[in-house]
C-alpha cells in the first residue's frame, strides 16, 4: 500500500515539475515576443483604427448627449466644469477680499486705540471732612 501512495506521490509530484517548466518557458517566450519591436510595431498598427473609431463614437454621442440636453434644459458635463472653475475663482476672490478687510480692520483698531488706559485714580481732596459737631 505504501508502494502505491509512494508512486503517486511521486507522479504527482513529477507532473507538478513539468506544469513549473511549461509556466516558465510561457512566461519567457512571451516576455520575448511582446518585448520585440516588431510585436509592437504590428499592434499599434492593428489597434490605430479601432482607437480612431473609439474617438469618433466618443465625439459623436458627447455631441447628441449635449443636443439631448440642451433640449431638456439642463447643463452639459462642460457647462456644469465651467460653472464649477467660475465658482471656485469667485470664492477664492471673496477669500482674498474678506482677508483683505480683516487686516485693514486690525490697522485701524490698533491706530484708533489709546496707547495705555490707566485706570482712574481716586482724588483726594485737600479738605478732609470732618464730622459734624466738631470746629
Amino acid at each position: 500500500m505504501s508502494n502505491a501512495s509512494e508512486a503517486g506521490a511521486g507522479l504527482l509530484g513529477a507532473m507538478r515539475t513539468l506544469r513549473d517548466i511549461w509556466v516558465d518557458a510561457a512566461a519567457k517566450s512571451t516576455l520575448y515576443i511582446t518585448g520585440s519591436t516588431p510585436y509592437a510595431r504590428i499592434s499599434n498598427a492593428l489597434s490605430q483604427p479601432g482607437l480612431v473609431a473609439a474617438g469618433l463614437l466618443r465625439q459623436a454621442r458627447e455631441r447628441s448627449m449635449a443636443q439631448l440636453l440642451g433640449y431638456l434644459n439642463m447643463p452639459s458635463r462642460d457647462e456644469v466644469i465651467s460653472l464649477s472653475q467660475r465658482l471656485t475663482h469667485i470664492e477664492m476672490a471673496l477669500d482674498d477680499l474678506s482677508a483683505g478687510q480683516g487686516a485693514q480692520a486690525a490697522r485701524s483698531t490698533a491706530a484708533s486705540a489709546p496707547e495705555a488706559v490707566r485706570p482712574a485714580a481716586p482724588v483726594k481732596s485737600a479738605a478732609s471732612p470732618r464730622p459734624v459737631g466738631e470746629a
